[in-house]
């Protein structure tokens, strides 16, 4: 048996105080039930980066638009711009500028979609010819609302974060 000492000072009955103990919890868990039931009749609204969002179809209409982000890699200056269109596809421009000469420009484009957590783009067509239908293109990552311009693609696969910028329509 555990020793409660100010029980045993007052030789008081040590399943009483459990009773009264049980009372008590009982009585908190009923006011915080009622607490939720109360806050949830109100809307529920996050406000993420700046931007109000009740729920997933907002996110969804953040998306919309045109986006850009631009990077450096392996001395390569790479510039993608990324419009993702109400209809559920998107175009994908990619300009890629080795140092003292012309860049190279790419397009592709697919379908794409928001989970909930993700956005999951599939390539359709790449520089105008369907892919390799046994290596079938595809990108997910999370999103992160940063600001009313802004998100961050996180991508748990390959262990980056993208930051893009939405462009002026």
């Amino acid at each position: 048996m555990i020793a409660i000492p100010d029980l045993e000072k007052r030789n008081e009955d040590p399943l009483q105080c459990t009773s009264i103990f049980k009372r008590t919890l009982v009585h908190s868990c009923v006011c915080w039930v009622l607490l939720l039931f109360a806050c949830s009749a109100q809307e529920d609204v996050v406000i993420v980066g700046g931007v109000n969002i009740k729920d997933e179809s907002q996110v969804v209409e953040f998306l919309h638009g045109t986006w850009s982000r631009q990077y450096v890699e392996d001395n390569l200056s790479i510039k993608k711009t990324l419009a993702l269109k109400s209809d559920g596809d998107f175009i994908e421009s990619v300009s890629i500028s080795p140092p003292n000469s012309p860049p190279e420009l790419h397009e592709h484009s697919g379908t794409w979609l928001y989970d909930g957590a993700n956005i999951k783009r599939t390539y359709r067509w790449m520089d105008g010819r369907p892919p390799s239908r046994l290596n079938l293109p595809f990108v997910t990552f999370e999103v992160k609302i940063e600001g009313k311009n802004e998100f961050v693609g996180i991508d748990h696969i390959h262990h980056h974060e993208v930051r893009y910028i939405r462009l002026p329509n």
